[in-house]
């Protein structure tokens, strides 16, 4: 963070003293605007900057962001204060179907996630285009014979032509489960406590349009 150093006269019981004083400046701004791959803005966006902490030839290892997911406007459009350094600004508009790229699962060549170089002045006209929008996918895990909603049981969503790439979920208190999912095939599978895994659609792919929403009700019997 920058510094500059102020000095002003002033009057001290009837005398003029000179004096400085020191002033933080604030961070640059970065503006930009979220849209989609046909160069439309969307709306229910977020943005986050994540720090480039190394260069490897093409490659870049990214650090963990300091800064929490920044909510765009309606237009699409974004600011947020950032110290200097490099960045790549990513984004994501789960509840419209464009999955959180964090996760292996959901990375999208077709997204376009600026790398951007923040020094002393204003960084403008950021671009960041989303991949091909996904869908939501929600439901409810319950006992077989009862039925009771059972929490924290755990889901697994797969990436059904890499089977590294994958995603995590838990049911909440009420059985019940949300996430978005990207645009490919994907295989699903739950299990709990005391319970049998089970796969969803007898193992077979499923696959939810753009901005798709989907509920999968499953049914664990116990082992």
């Amino acid at each position: 963070m920058s510094k500059r150093v102020l000095t002003r006269w002033i009057l001290v019981f009837g005398y003029c003293v000179y004096c400085s004083m020191s002033a933080v400046a604030a961070d640059p701004k970065v503006r930009g605007k979220v849209v989609d791959q046909d160069g439309n803005p969307v709306s229910h966006a977020y943005i986050e900057a994540r720090p480039i902490i190394n260069d490897l030839g093409k490659g870049t290892v990214v650090g963990n962001g300091p800064n929490p997911w920044i909510a765009a406007d309606d237009s699409g459009q974004f600011e947020i204060l950032l110290p200097a350094g490099r960045y790549r600004i990513q984004g994501k508009a789960e509840v419209d179907g464009f999955p959180d790229p964090t996760f292996w699962l959901n990375v999208d060549p077709k997204a376009r996630f600026p790398v951007i170089s923040v020094a002393n002045k204003d960084v403008t006209d950021v671009e960041v285009v989303l991949g091909r929008q996904g869908g939501i996918l929600h439901g409810l895990v319950q006992d077989a014979d009862t039925p009771a909603p059972i929490s924290n049981a755990r889901l697994r969503l797969q990436d059904a032509r890499n089977s590294n790439a994958f995603v995590e979920i838990f049911t909440n208190q009420a059985g019940q489960f949300e996430y978005t999912v990207p645009s490919k095939p994907i295989l699903i599978s739950a299990e709990a406590k005391g319970y049998k895994r089970v796969t969803v659609q007898n193992g077979g792919e499923v696959i939810l349009a753009p901005g798709e929403h989907r509920e999968i009700d499953i049914d664990l019997h116990h082992e």
